[in-house]
């Protein structure tokens, strides 16, 4: 950590509410904590979720990631923790009460899970002032689960898959429950799964290449429901957009569906990826 770090007080790593950017202290933190060559942008749109949310970016409650892929490079992702989320949601003062369940495949919800094998689902409902019923999210193992380059489950999710799972149903329950404070911002639980195309057995990719010619490719994975929220919400902000002729906040969008992993999700025939790249064609051609 730099010296200018080191001989900073606590304060000094403390957004204040009139800040425009980070301070100089602020900003030494970020490079110590790898941020050093990240884009003066993506830092912009860091320090406007942390400013937003209220959270320490310097004790992880929410924070900024390289992410890489072959179609778009390296790319950065901020993120916010589970307990930054649970932070969030004890500031409203709405909450009430949660319960987590898990399933097997007999598909029979238990308010425990005692099998060594993974639960192929986890369910979180959450009691908030307002609503009539409990606000509630299930996420399904395998589509959440990141895989080595063996194909085996990483880390954690090998290790506590029914807490892993548990983890990614709350904070989807959290963000249905809280749209206006969470919208945009995902768990490193949520979005392990985005490297898994990456992490692929190469013989898995051999062998497909090898059977190309003679093989249709699959029919992409149905969207889930929560993916297809995700969606609307986000082709909703792009037509915004576009009516207000603003290409920053198609921006935010497309960042948005690219922390999601719903570009290739499609709706009504066309891509999440080809409806946004529409959509800054109309705004440019509007300014020109």
């Amino acid at each position: 950590m730099s010296e200018i770090v080191k001989a900073a007080g606590a304060s000094e790593l403390v957004i204040d509410s009139g800040q425009t950017f980070f301070n100089e202290v602020q900003q030494a933190a970020l490079r110590s904590m790898g941020l050093s060559d990240a884009p003066r942008a993506e830092v912009e749109k860091f320090f406007h979720q942390a400013q937003r949310t209220g959270l320490d970016p310097f004790t992880r409650q929410i924070y900024m990631i390289p992410r890489y892929s072959k179609g778009n490079g390296k790319t950065w992702t901020v993120q916010i923790s589970i307990d930054g989320l649970r932070l969030i949601r004890d500031r409203k003062n709405t909450f009430r009460g949660m319960e987590e369940f898990w399933c097997g495949e007999d598909g029979v919800w238990r308010d425990v899970w005692v099998a060594d094998a993974p639960p192929v689902a986890a369910k979180v409902l959450i009691w908030v002032d307002g609503f009539v019923k409990p606000v509630s999210a299930v996420a399904r193992y395998r589509e959440y689960a990141p895989l080595n380059k063996q194909g085996q489950p990483t880390s954690m999710w090998a290790k506590m898959p029914a807490l892993m799972t548990a983890k990614v149903a709350e904070a989807l329950a959290l963000r249905k429950a809280y749209p206006n404070d969470l919208s945009g911002l995902y768990t490193a639980e949520e979005m392990a799964q985005a490297d898994n195309a990456a992490h692929a057995p190469a013989s898995a990719s051999t062998s497909a290449t090898v059977q190309a010619q003679t093989v249709p490719a699959a029919e992409p994975p149905a969207p889930t429901v929560e993916q297809l929220e995700i969606v609307h919400s986000l082709i909703d902000r792009a037509a915004a957009a576009v009516d207000n002729g603003d290409l920053e906040a198609l921006r935010t969008v497309w960042d948005d569906a690219s922390a999601a992993g719903v570009m290739q999700v499609t709706l009504n025939g066309s891509s999440v990826h080809a409806a946004l790249l529409e959509a800054k064609a109309r705004i440019d051609a509007g300014s020109a």
